[in-house]
């Protein structure tokens, strides 16, 4: 896998989700994305050894899935293994909601590009 070397580290925590935004915000993880690629290579730092990918569903614009790995086909790939949902909420523009199947496990996944 070749991945460009521009990418935007977009940050991940965990909280409330309220009116005004996320209550009691704390950092889970982190989100890469790539110049030139359509979805986000995300690290939960629980989970040190797996890597998830969150792709936007193209049927359904503003919705995502959250996979369990990719799998590459010569010069291209796709995802496998669903294991989460994601959505931009209407009362939160800044986030991205990711819910996790199993677990029921809400995280949410800044839209902004961290500075580093």
């Amino acid at each position: 896998m070749v991945l460009n070397c521009v990418r935007a580290k977009h940050e991940v925590v965990s909280g409330k989700k309220a009116a005004e935004g996320l209550k009691y915000s704390r950092p889970v993880g982190h989100a890469l994305n790539f110049e030139g690629t359509e979805y986000f290579i995300l690290k939960l730092w629980e989970k040190p050894n797996d890597t998830f990918y969150v792709s936007r569903n193209q049927t359904h614009p503003g919705s995502y899935t959250v996979f369990s790995k990719r799998i590459e086909e010569g010069s291209s790939f796709r995802f496998q293994n669903p294991v989460g949902r994601g959505s931009v909420l209407d009362d939160l523009k800044t986030h991205l909601e990711l819910v996790f199947s199993l677990s029921r496990t809400r995280v949410y996944l800044s839209l902004f590009p961290c500075q580093d």
